[in-house]
């Protein structure tokens, strides 16, 4: 599998990192924050190569893009099924975006197809596990040809993500904030880099990739914070940086 990050960044948009969102191979997309479509583009991404989406949450740092998207696909003459996953209530708020961005559902015409999802479903190289954010946020991990990469979303540490990312090759977790910003991390339903650390230690992951980065001037900080508690690889992720699995 290949990892291919289109947003690398915390809840607004720097000029370096786009928000959340991350292509693996050419065909499933997980989340699509502010900049992510635009980051497709700027790669030269075919949007019709994309078979499904993957929502984690719906925030607007993870989300924001994903009207821009179903738009472009139509206008690009898409026409097969696309499939949206995500937690319960996704359709809802997709149906509810378009309708207050003035554009009918009717606009969309190729079909879309919606799995929701409550956290600890199984659905074939997929599985998924609901992890302690502000708001109802899923987990995913994929398996593909004895390759695994998990990605946590937004969460506070907790049991259902070591269980889920446990032995991953690639654990990809959200590192907003380094612990000297550890109060709001708590306060906000996020994770610290020395907590992303500790969660890829207890799963006995392969590599970690520090993701959903809040605050850039620390980077140093938070790979050395990770670096503490896990002795396996760690790469911080950038926007269009590419690794394979």
């Amino acid at each position: 599998m290949r990892i291919t990050f289109i947003g690398s960044g915390g809840s607004k948009v720097t000029k370096r990192r786009c928000c959340s969102s991350i292509l693996i191979d050419e065909d499933t997309l997980i989340d699509c924050g502010p900049g992510s479509i635009r980051n497709l583009r700027f790669i030269d991404k075919d949007l019709l190569s994309i078979d499904r989406i993957l929502v984690s949450h719906m925030h607007a740092d993870h989300i924001a893009d994903l009207i821009p998207i179903l738009w472009a696909m139509q206008l690009d003459g898409r026409s097969r099924s696309l499939t949206l996953i995500g937690p319960k209530g996704l359709k809802s708020i997709v149906d509810r975006l378009l309708e207050l961005l003035g554009t009918p559902t009717s606009f969309i015409e190729y079909p879309i197809s919606y799995i929701e999802l409550d956290g600890g479903e199984k659905l074939e190289d997929l599985s998924t596990r609901r992890v302690e954010h502000s708001i109802h946020t899923i987990a995913y991990r994929l398996d593909v040809e004895g390759k695994s990469i998990c990605y946590s979303g937004d969460t506070r540490p907790c049991k259902s993500l070591v269980d889920l990312a446990y032995r991953a090759d690639v654990l990809i977790h959200e590192a907003s904030f380094p612990i000297l910003y550890a109060d709001i991390a708590i306060k906000t339903g996020h994770s610290t880099s020395m907590e992303a650390g500790m969660i890829a230690s207890k799963a006995s992951v392969g590599k970690l990739i520090l993701f959903h980065i809040s605050v850039e001037e620390y980077e140093d900080t938070i790979v050395s914070e990770a670096e503490s508690v896990f002795s396996g690889d760690i790469i911080v992720a950038e926007d269009f940086l590419s690794i394979e699995v």
